[in-house]
């Protein structure tokens, strides 16, 4: 990465967002905090896991018992060029203000199609009495992994196959769009063995059923919630289903979709949000 000249009034000569720059909650401090610019990042290449081992007596080697991924820290080198100690001090406390938030997203300008969510840990040492100083800044990032920043969006039919781009498996968000009165809706992998059901199977077709034309109903399978036109609604089947197991795998998913055989059938959208290492 090439950084640009700084003359000695700390007056940058190309204001240009650096390569690794920085997004935090939706702002570049470069564009918030005058002589603020990122220098280098580090701590967003692969994270290598944890691995828990045990002795397996006279074999040579261990077994492996779990593996993990630790936390992730992520180190942001930057400098601050003031002309005079209140500027200094000004910038300086905007800075923290900014950062002072619980896990925020974070987006770095040479990858602004994914995020991670960091909290600030760090401040580093700062040399008392200099109005230009270089720095760092480091944030813990408890979910270790990077987020697309967009969802990809797919129509389901019956029976859909859906590749998945990320590295690391992800929770997807599933929508009915009811076209009329209909008992329950449901969704399922592979084989059907891990399955969910919202309403209920069993209900025949009446004046009034447990949905019904225009209403919305999504599973939200990261965070086990039914909503029914945005109002939740765990009495529908909240508790019971395999959300912990309906995960999509690195590469082709098998996806079913269900919802009572004498109902006209719902417009189902999967929305996935992509997880990386």
């Amino acid at each position: 990465m090439i950084y640009s000249f700084v003359d000695t009034n700390g007056c940058p000569l190309d204001t240009a967002l650096p390569a690794e720059a920085m997004n935090f909650n939706g702002v570049f401090l470069e564009n918030e905090i005058e002589g603020y610019r990122t220098l280098y990042v580090s701590g967003r290449e692969s994270l290598a896991p944890e691995l828990d081992t045990y002795d397996t007596g006279a074999r040579a080697g261990a077994s492996l018992k779990r593996r993990r991924f630790p936390t992730r820290p992520i180190t942001v080198g930057y400098q601050l060029l003031s002309r005079t100690p209140e500027d200094f001090r000004q910038a300086f406390n905007k800075m923290a203000r900014i950062l002072n938030v619980q896990e925020g997203r974070m987006v770095f300008a040479d990858e602004p199609d994914k995020y991670f969510m960091g909290t600030l840990s760090s401040m580093g040492d700062i040399e008392p009495g200099r109005n230009n100083i270089t720095a760092e800044l480091e944030f813990t990032c408890l979910d270790p992994f990077k987020y697309s920043v967009e969802e990809t969006l797919y129509s389901l039919r019956t029976l859909s196959r859906v590749e998945y781009e990320g590295t690391q498996p992800c929770y997807p968000r599933i929508r009915w769009d009811i076209k009329g009165n209909t008992g329950y809706v449901g969704a399922f992998l592979g084989d059907a063995s891990t399955i969910i059901q919202i309403g209920n199977p069993d209900e025949s077709q009446m004046i009034s059923n447990t949905f019904a034309a225009g209403d919305v109903v999504v599973a939200d399978c990261a965070s086990a919630t039914i909503t029914v036109n945005g109002v939740i609604r765990d009495d529908l089947g909240a508790v019971g289903n395999a959300w912990e197991s309906f995960l999509l795998a690195p590469g082709e998913n098998l996806i079913g979709a269900l919802s009572s055989s004498w109902a006209q059938r719902p417009d189902i959208t999967l929305a996935v949000r992509e997880v990386w290492l």
